[in-house]
């Protein structure tokens, strides 16, 4: 359960610092990863409803237009509110929700990922060689290759960037060099 003391401790941390900064990385991933449940007409929330990050139950509805399933939860309160049935419609479809809303919000970061890799590589175009300064932030699953994958926050110009090496220091600062951008716009960066 979240207190204030983690709070006042988040906000202590100093992103100058390179510790700090991977930490921070970290964090921002600790409540990420809510999925969709749908339960049956009747049934009460369970404890595995509960919301990490608040503790407490937890369900959040937006406007229908923004996502999908935000049309069958909003229907369900009305009728909840009016008194009446849950459409037909609604209970039939509530249990595929999950597996559409995932496989949407799959496709949206995946469509997102690209635009920043897109723009990312725009960024660098002719800056082959040229160094820059950051911090490993995060150590990633391997390629199957040797040595280990980074992730570097690289200060000026704003980035995130992989890398490849035999070791990678997490929370210390490096220099990594620009290598190249491929044809599929995949940018390529090497530990100095």
């Amino acid at each position: 359960m979240s207190t204030v003391f983690d709070y006042l401790f988040v906000r202590s941390l100093k992103s100058k610092d390179p510790a700090a900064l991977a930490f921070m990385h970290e964090a921002v991933t600790l409540f990420r990863g809510a999925g969709y449940l749908a339960l049956p007409a009747g049934v009460k929330p369970q404890e595995e409803l509960v919301h990490n990050a608040i503790a407490a139950p937890y369900a959040h509805v937006t406007a229908p237009l923004r996502r999908l399933v935000d049309r069958y939860g909003l229907e369900v309160c009305r009728c909840l509110v009016a008194g009446i049935s849950i459409p037909a419609w609604v209970l039939e479809a509530l249990p595929q929700l999950p597996k559409v809303m995932s496989n949407g919000i799959r496709i949206a970061n995946t469509l997102e990922n690209r635009a920043i890799e897109a723009v990312e590589a725009l960024t660098l175009q002719g800056r082959e060689g040229e160094e820059f300064d950051g911090v490993i932030v995060d150590r990633l699953k391997s390629n199957d290759g040797p040595g280990e994958r980074g992730l570097v926050s690289v200060f000026d110009p704003a980035l995130e960037v992989v890398v490849n090496a035999e070791y990678v220091p997490v929370g210390e600062r490096v220099r990594v060099r620009f290598v190249s951008v491929d044809e599929n716009l995949d940018v390529h960066f090497e530990l100095v």
